[in-house]
């Protein structure tokens, strides 16, 4: 198993793949009866590069990855919207929050003036940004002490999260991708105007997948 540490809490593990480098090479040869151990790696190279620009990526569906991966919430809210993939939760109503599974980033950053959605460097003054990473602080030692009372008081799990600062949440997941999916998922979330903290998951994969499917992945 492959892990890479993301963000201050947070971290994505190769589980699993099913399928090597040959694999959509072995798809796409098989339109002519082929396989890609008849064939040198430069050819089977210069195939690959061929499917990729030119957009031919069912192959690629042959190879299939899965993860383990812990993420705060404000990271699966973009996360989530690559529907094809397969993802299976840590829940909330079984298992207990911890106070120290919050995301709790260091560095405060500016809204930026050319993305509406986006992000640009670090707030100037780092007293300002002192101040809200303390009262940040205080506010999820709050929200964790009430939530630590209603369960003391046999509220139900389920509801008593609700008191919880949610977007900063760690959960827990695995995630079953094919490499195409992939491949759309790290070109749209590695891309600079992603959030930055999706674009540190993104990374992430990428490092792991280019080492395990150089060919897709390099």
């Amino acid at each position: 198993m492959t892990r890479v540490d993301v963000l201050d809490k947070g971290y994505v593990e190769l589980i699993d793949f099913m399928g090597d480098d040959d694999a959509p090479i072995d798809a796409a040869r098989v339109s002519f009866d082929r396989q890609a151990s008849a064939f040198s790696k430069e050819k089977n190279d210069k195939l690959a590069a061929y499917l990729i620009k030119h957009n031919h990526t069912t192959p690629f569906e042959m190879v299939v990855f899965k993860f383990r991966v812990r993420a705060p919430v404000v990271v699966w809210w973009h996360w989530v919207r690559h529907r094809v993939a397969s993802y299976n939760f840590q829940s909330g109503r079984y298992v207990p929050f911890d106070e120290t599974e919050v995301y709790r980033p260091t560095e405060w950053r500016k809204q930026s003036k050319d993305n509406k959605q986006g992000s640009d460097g670090a707030i100037d003054s780092p007293m300002i940004a002192q101040r809200f990473s303390d009262e940040r602080d205080a506010l999820y030692e709050k929200c964790f002490d009430l939530y630590q009372a209603m369960l003391s008081s046999g509220v139900a799990r389920e509801q008593a999260r609700l008191v919880l600062p949610g977007f900063a949440c760690y959960y827990d997941a695995i995630v079953l991708m094919n490499a195409r999916s992939l491949q759309n998922f790290i070109g749209l979330r590695a891309s600079p105007d992603a959030q930055s903290e999706i674009q540190e998951y993104a990374n992430a994969i990428r490092s792991i997948v280019s080492k395990t499917h150089p060919r897709i992945f390099g």
